[in-house]
């Protein structure tokens, strides 16, 4: 059958957008580029692409560094931080920090115990259920900072922090801090799966002014939060749960 030249147009547009929408193979997801939700594929042994909210994930800053390990096996084993920017000026979402180990290894994850906080006073936590010997960690925490500490302020700040994996991953963001007069929330969670893979997300988004424990924003983060963490419990185990965009509603 002979193709109109619409019809042929048509069928490369169709392909293109799909291109646009594919995930990212983890050694091209570089600066420069833009992650979608369909996420990033690993190397190996793992079918389904680590997953993001949906948005408009420009790569800022790309770490490769070494998660130092003790007892019989490996000394390390690498591990990939990619900063991202939000470029969907339409979300609650503004950006993101995701490390994650792109090879499976085969050890028993130190952590996989009690849900922990990261230290400073956390307004919820969730571990999903998983006990102390559980074959998947999982453990999200959430914090809120509203004005004076306004997202703006703690990114031009970060180059004084003392906390230097927070500060070499943040630095990239700090070039539009300008653009971030407002108060915002930090979504942190872990998980990793025995003999598997280990994952740190951190999603931050702006909190209203007038946020207040217990209000309509923070029922929905805690919402939002578990649907996050329940889709990475479930990318660990080879499984391909979306991650809903993140609103007030």
């Amino acid at each position: 059958m002979i193709k109109t030249k619409t019809q042929f147009l048509t069928g490369v547009l169709a392909l293109a957008c799909m291109a646009a929408h594919a995930a990212l193979p983890s050694d091209e997801a570089v600066v420069g580029q833009t992650l979608d939700a369909s996420g990033v594929t690993m190397k190996s042994f793992q079918p389904k692409a680590l997953p993001l909210s949906p948005g408009n994930w420009k790569i800022v800053g790309r770490i490769e560094d070494q998660i130092k390990l003790t007892g019989n096996g490996p000394d390390s084993v690498p591990q990939i931080t990619l900063t991202l920017e939000n470029q969907d000026q339409d979300s609650l979402l503004v950006a993101a920090l995701v490390t994650y180990t792109p090879e499976q290894v085969g050890i028993r994850w130190n952590g996989n115990s009690s849900c922990q906080t990261m230290g400073a006073k956390a307004n919820w936590v969730n571990d999903f259920g998983k006990t102390t010997g559980s074959l998947i960690y999982a453990c999200t925490n959430d914090y809120v900072y509203l004005a004076p500490r306004t997202l703006k302020t703690y990114l031009q700040g970060i180059g004084e922090s003392k906390n230097q994996w927070f500060k070499t991953r943040l630095i990239p963001l700090a070039a539009n801090a300008a653009s971030y007069e407002f108060g915002y929330n930090w979504l942190w969670g872990s998980f990793n799966k025995d003999k598997g893979r280990s994952l740190v997300v951190t999603f931050i988004s702006k909190v209203p002014a007038d946020f207040k424990v217990g209000d309509a924003t923070e029922t929905r983060l805690k919402e939002w939060g578990a649907q996050m963490g329940e889709a990475y419990i479930d990318w660990l185990d080879g499984g391909q749960k979306t991650i809903p965009a993140f609103d007030s509603k």
